[in-house]
């Protein structure tokens, strides 16, 4: 799945840089891109709940503390899944406090990415239609995109 959504990220957007975070309703995942590369990953389960942000950023800033060994984060924040519907998440997201520890950049890109963007906008009938598809989107978008090696 990483490999699908690493590759759907740098093919739709361009992008070789960033995060990735995942958004459930039970589990964050947060992967980490540089240069086209994905490097780290980490997870955290919690409930997530609309209004209810603040246990979420603190369980979101222990994992990133995971990533120290790779130097300071790009401003490039990705937001998939369920969360990236979260108006609440996505503002603790942009807000730069927390990227202070972790990088010496000011500001932050938070762009939340639905499913259907993979496709350009092709919902496959309707079996893509949320935010939650973003990782069935990208196994598509990769198998679509595949190279044969033989």
């Amino acid at each position: 799945r990483l490999a699908a959504e690493t590759e759907a990220l740098e093919g739709v957007l361009g992008a070789r840089e960033g995060l990735l975070i995942e958004i459930g309703a039970q589990e964050t995942d947060i992967l980490r891109l540089v240069q086209g590369i994905p490097l780290h990953a980490a997870s955290f389960s919690y409930e997530l709940k609309s209004g209810e942000t603040a246990e979420w950023k603190q369980s979101f800033l222990r994992a990133l503390d995971e990533f120290y060994y790779l130097g300071p984060l790009s401003s490039a924040v990705f937001m998939v899944g369920e969360g990236a519907a979260i108006p609440e998440l996505r503002k603790t997201l942009e807000g730069h406090d927390w990227l202070k520890n972790y990088s010496h950049l000011e500001s932050v890109d938070v762009r939340a990415i639905p499913g259907t963007r993979l496709l350009e906008g092709n919902s496959l009938d309707g079996n893509i239609g949320g935010w939650e598809d973003f990782g069935l989107a990208s196994l598509i978008y990769y198998a679509m995109h595949l190279e044969k090696l033989f």
